[in-house]
């Protein structure tokens, strides 16, 4: 009985998967178990990369502040 229920189970999250993609991705392709699963794939990726290029500016961004706020104890210790 649960090796019959695995099949659905599997085509149940693709399906929530697909409804899980932007609206764009999802209406300029034929959704089926492969498209779904690749366009969810190039998803995470470009998630992931914009979450990266993010965590650089926060890091870039902390840095600077970091030096301006040592730049001003310097001057101020003058």
């Amino acid at each position: 009985m649960i090796e019959r229920r695995r099949p659905y189970n599997s085509n149940d999250r693709i399906k929530e998967l697909g409804l899980k993609m932007p609206k764009g991705a999802s209406e300029e392709m034929k959704l089926n178990k492969g498209t779904i699963l690749k366009a969810s794939c190039d998803y995470i990726r470009q998630l992931q990369k914009d979450r990266d290029q993010q965590q650089n500016k926060l890091e870039n961004a902390a840095k600077h502040y970091a030096d301006r706020v040592r730049d001003t104890v310097k001057v101020q210790s003058m």
